[in-house]
């Protein structure tokens, strides 16, 4: 039983257990968008429970560096952000192993059983989220003390993660 269980799930327990990718908001999380004026967006990413904090702050600034080269800006500064991390706890199906014996005398029968848990086992998951209000700039800003070149951005966390698109 506890095998037919275990191929039951296994399909689920691989299509869970991978981090994030690189992709708009779904079922494993993502990105999402929104133009707040004509150089301002705010860009949040969603990570699963195989999500590293870090993993989701790449992608998040992947995301920022993208908007800011497909609205014809070459620059963004970052004026807002916020992270988080949502806490979930959910705990495992128990199942119960029964032992015991019977004894029939006549036409009645006597016995006595113990029941066994086991399961029931708390899974913790930690899902980061990662949001940036950015500005975008066509020519790099002076006085500012952290300014990212978009597309220099882009290819390297592209590289550092493998993403081809």
């Amino acid at each position: 039983m506890k095998v037919n269980i275990f191929i039951l799930l296994l399909p689920v327990l691989l299509l869970i257990s991978c981090a994030t990718p690189y992709q708009k908001t779904g079922f494993s999380g993502g990105y999402s968008d929104i133009k707040l004026q004509e150089n301002i967006f705010k860009v949040d990413f969603r990570g699963n429970g195989y999500t590293r904090v870090e993993r989701a702050t790449d992608l998040c600034l992947l995301r920022c560096a993208e908007i800011t080269l497909e609205n014809g800006y070459k620059y963004f500064v970052i004026v807002g952000n916020q992270r988080d991390i949502e806490n979930l706890t959910f705990t495992t199906l128990t199942f119960y192993s029964t032992y015991g014996t019977m004894h029939t005398y006549g036409g009645t029968t006597y016995g006595s059983f113990t029941s066994y848990p086991y399961g029931g086992f708390p899974i913790f998951i930690r899902k980061p989220r990662v949001t940036f209000i950015i500005v975008t700039f066509e020519e790099k800003p002076e006085n500012v003390p952290v300014v990212f070149n978009a597309e220099t951005l882009r290819d390297a966390i592209k590289k550092k993660y493998q993403i081809k698109k």
